[in-house]
Order: structure tokens, then C-alpha cells, then sequence
């Protein structure tokens, strides 16, 4: 994505996280796996979501955007 014709480009990825979760205890893994997108750190979600059996849906599509931003960092 360094090319600068896609500079304005935007990229969304939408996932409903914690499914039959009690509210305060969804909000802490919830919390744990959005401070590892807001890292970009694909790897550590990747595992968090699969080492810990998160109920993430759509976990794939995150962690492959995740993969592609990551070099414009």
C-alpha cells in the first residue's frame, strides 16, 4: 500500500467480538484483542483469538488487513 495513488485509500473490517458473554467480562477480552489491532500486531491477535478460543468472528479477515497496514506504519 506504499503506492501513493492509494493514499486516501480506506479499508474496513467488521467483526462482532464476544458472543454470550456477561457484560463486564466482554468488555476486558474485547479490550485485550482491540489493543492488539490497534498495535497492528496480527500475530499476537492471531494467537490470542485461536490460543484462547476467543469468540471473535471474522478474526481471518482482521488479521490479513492487519498484515497489509502493517508496513505503512
Amino acid at each position: 500500500m506504499a503506492d501513493p495513488a492509494l493514499a486516501d485509500l480506506r479499508i474496513l473490517v467488521s467483526s462482532d467480538f464476544s458472543h454470550e458473554t456477561p457484560r463486564a467480562e466482554a468488555y476486558r477480552l474485547d479490550g485485550e484483542a482491540l489493543d492488539l489491532i490497534e498495535k497492528l500486531d496480527a500475530e499476537g491477535f492471531y494467537n490470542l483469538v485461536v490460543g484462547e478460543e476467543r469468540s471473535i468472528c471474522g478474526f481471518i479477515p482482521i488479521t490479513v488487513t492487519m498484515l497489509g497496514c502493517a508496513d505503512d506504519r
